[in-house]
């Protein structure tokens, strides 16, 4: 039977596809750990997933984004998808990592302060994370993710949400179930290949799940990357070839405020730094290892990056419309880090991109930084952020950041 000329061409379409947004040809390559063969835990066959790749200008550029907080009103989502798409077209990343709470799982949590969404139970979680996805997919963008603290509050666990975006995917998540013996489920890394033609890691990024509440065997305050999650981390690392390395974490850890106050930092701190309870260890681990980048969310209202002991301690900008804040003045924005072929990530360009399209002006933060923070700060102000009065009280100590075009 002969086949139809519309037909061929539809399909050498199809297998000739190329993103629209970063042109890398769909292609097999890329290598994950954690949950992938190059790792520890178990996985699938890797062959089909797309190589990430450096550029021919020996640039890979990652767009982080963070606490979007889906799920809290249908108006507002619609605005983090616009936000999204905004942010995509604006710097065509290689990479996408959304760095923990992606969905407000706490709104199907029963609370005498406010009702239930109609449609909460089976099924909440998957149909705000299809919606939380539909951007990336629409422009052809890998991603990756790694867990919050109020992401698994709903219907779905951690290792159930990671399942989720595993199934959901397709080719673009590169998103990986951490090793049974770590804490969490969103630990695995990502290597970047050098520029075509190359056929051997040249940098690597680490997903690492700081949990939701409490470090045990503290139990207040914040979670964080345990110290079976390290003892992994610290094994893997020691049988791959070493190459530059950052990390994504969502709950910052204790050094964000040695930072602030020690360190030369950009940017600004306009609410106390919510690290985990304990430090268990991780900026020393990553002194060790050589592990020289720690981007981190959670905290709506700090944006700074900073240089502590040879490590760069930064903040993702608030991306979301759900949840709290920015502080007024601010603009959502995604935070922008463009990896350079053999570079420290320490001194990796990065920036935050805005909104309304501009590239926020990080100033050197200056002396004097206030009273300094001896304690990590502990949920102050619940699951739904400050109060109307709260933020009434932040917006008159506030003045507005200077925004330029890039």
């Amino acid at each position: 039977m002969a086949v139809p000329t519309t037909f061929l061409v539809a399909l050498m379409a199809l297998l000739s596809f190329q993103s629209p947004v970063y042109g890398i040809r769909q292609q097999a390559g890329a290598e994950l750990g954690g949950g992938g063969s190059s790792g520890s835990g178990s996985g699938g066959g890797l062959s089909a997933y797309p190589a990430l790749r450096f550029r021919d200008d020996q640039t890979f550029k990652i767009l982080q984004l963070t606490d979007l907080h889906y799920g809290e009103d249908l108006r507002l989502d619609a605005k983090s998808d616009q936000f999204q798409r905004d942010m995509i077209a604006a710097e065509q990343p290689d990479l996408v990592v959304f760095s923990g709470d992606m969905v407000s799982g706490w709104v199907c949590v029963p609370s005498s302060e406010r009702p239930l969404p109609v449609d909460c139970g089976p099924g909440w979680f998957e149909r705000r994370w299809r919606q939380l996805i539909a951007p990336v997919h629409a422009a052809g963008v890998p991603y990756a993710i790694t867990l919050g603290n109020h992401d698994a509050e709903a219907d779905l666990s951690r290792r159930e949400i990671v399942d989720l975006d595993v199934r959901t995917g397709g080719l673009l998540s590169l998103t990986r179930q951490g090793p049974p013996q770590a804490t969490g489920a969103s630990n695995y890394y990502l290597d970047v290949h050098g520029p075509p033609g190359s056929d051997r890691p040249a940098a690597r990024i680490w997903l690492l799940d700081s949990m939701n509440r409490f470090c045990p065997p503290l139990m207040f305050g914040w979670g964080c990357v345990a110290q079976d999650t390290l003892a992994w981390l610290n094994s893997t690392i020691s049988g791959l070839p070493p190459v530059p390395s950052l990390a994504f974490v969502h709950i910052p850890i204790p050094q964000f405020k040695e930072a602030w106050y020690d360190a030369p930092t950009v940017g600004r701190k306009e609410e106390d730094v919510a690290c985990s309870v304990r430090d268990t260890g991780l900026f020393n681990l990553a002194r060790e290892v050589g592990l020289t980048a720690i981007y981190s969310g959670h905290d709506h209202n700090n944006d700074y990056a900073g240089l502590l002991h040879g490590i760069r301690l930064a903040y993702g900008r608030k991306s979301g419309y759900g949840g709290y804040g920015p502080p007024p003045g601010w603009l959502r924005g995604a935070r922008v880090i463009q990896l350079r072929l053999g570079e420290d990530p320490a001194q990796s360009t990065t920036w935050i991109r805005q909104a309304d399209g501009s590239v926020a002006v990080q100033e050197p933060s200056g002396q004097p930084k206030g009273m300094r923070q001896l304690e990590c700060h502990s949920d102050e102000y619940g699951q739904q952020g400050p109060t109307d009065e709260q933020q009434q009280q932040q917006q008159q100590q506030q003045q507005p950041l200077k925004v330029e075009d890039q």
